[in-house]
Parts: C-alpha cells; sequence; structure tokens
C-alpha cells in the first residue's frame, strides 16, 4: 500500500514539529544544567584579597579554566560554570570566555562562538550569563548567571554571582558566591550595582 500525497506531506511536518520540539526541550535542558550547576557553589568564600577559595574543589576548578590568584574572578566563576555545565561546549568555551566580562561578551557579540549569541533587546531567561559594565571604564565590568524570573515582572530577576559582596555600593569587590536580586533593564544602572550599566545577555543558542 502506498501513502498519498497529503498523507506523506503530514508525516514530514509532523517529524519537522518532533524535531523542532526535541531541540527547544534539549536547549532548555542545557539551560537549566547552567542554573543548577550555579548553585551548587552557593556560600563558596574567597581567602584573602582574590587569593584563594575556603573550597579546595571549587579552587581547582577555577584554575582550570584560567584563574589565577590575585584575579578578579566573577568572570571565570561563570565559565567554570558553563564548562561544567555543558562539557561537550568545552572547545567553544575556552576559545570565547575569558576572565574578562568585556572580552567575553565582545568574543560573543563579534560572532566568533557558534553556540553563544548576544541578547540585547528583551527580557532576561534563566540560563542567561548576564553582562554589566562599569561606568567610566569600558574594559571592566561584572558577571552572573540569571536563575530566576517574575510573572509580570519583566526587568526582575535573581542571578547566582561570583566575586560579589551583595553591596549597593558595589565597585567590583567581593567575597563570595551569592544570589543577588536585580531589577534592571539593558543599557541602565543596575538596581544594586549603581557603578554597573547591565550591558546585555550571553544566551546560549
Amino acid at each position: 500500500m502506498t501513502l498519498t500525497k497529503n498523507w506523506k506531506i503530514a508525516i514530514t511536518v509532523s517529524a519537522i514539529l518532533m524535531l523542532g520540539i526535541a531541540g527547544f526541550s534539549f536547549v532548555n535542558y542545557r539551560k537549566k544544567r547552567i542554573r543548577n550547576v550555579s548553585k551548587l557553589y552557593l556560600g563558596v568564600e574567597e581567602t584573602g584579597n582574590n587569593q584563594g577559595f575556603n573550597n579546595a574543589v571549587f579552587e581547582k576548578m577555577m584554575r582550570e579554566v584560567g584563574w589565577t590568584s590575585n584575579a578578579q574572578w566573577c568572570s571565570f566563576f561563570a565559565k567554570m560554570v558553563v564548562a561544567n555545565a555543558l562539557p561537550n561546549l568545552r572547545d567553544d568555551i575556552d576559545k570565547w570566555f575569558s576572565g574578562n566580562s568585556q572580552a567575553t561578551y565582545n568574543n560573543v557579540a563579534n560572532g566568533k562562538s557558534e553556540k553563544f549569541e548576544i541578547v540585547k533587546n528583551g527580557l532576561p531567561k534563566k540560563g542567561d550569563i548576564i553582562i554589566w559594565q562599569t561606568k567610566g571604564n569600558a574594559s571592566t565590568g561584572h558577571v552572573g548567571i540569571v536563575t530566576k524570573t517574575y510573572v509580570g515582572q519583566p526587568n526582575k530577576f535573581l542571578a547566582v554571582e561570583g566575586n560579589t559582596n551583595y553591596d549597593p555600593e558595589f565597585n567590583g569587590d567581593g567575597q563570595l558566591v551569592d544570589v543577588v536580586p536585580h531589577d534592571t533593564k539593558v543599557g541602565e544602572q543596575d538596581s544594586l550595582y549603581k557603578s554597573k550599566i547591565l550591558r546585555g545577555f550571553i544566551r546560549l543558542k
């Protein structure tokens, strides 16, 4: 028995839709992995002034992605989280994610990454990597990972961040991995970090 043309079309469309749903679900699963891994390290503290950490396993993983003693570590934390959450994307992450928030943002914005993209228009999504830029110093900033958004409050979100001290006068220094609340639009001064502008989000494609 042969299928009619209409049935063949229907089966083809169904197959395409199923593949699309599977792909969407897989991307969502990977974003969830990023969020979940980021939360594993809540409460880890630095020792000294960016000298090391009170968790030897955490410190080892940070050094594996390029962090060295005395270096600011928020961007290295985000890189470490994504690298451990998505080990199959490690080559892309190692090439284009660095310990400098602005260099990482620029690499992705310039289309160098095959797996991530920059979002400047729109709202934060769970699993996004947030990039802030320091007022008056375009080479520095801060990084976090969106772990929660709020229905009906489009610019409000929670982020897991390394090298933060949860201080309204935040100037780039910090002590630990913590959950930090924000209510800020892209391009505007952050609601908590008054010295920072929310530059945009790095999102898994």
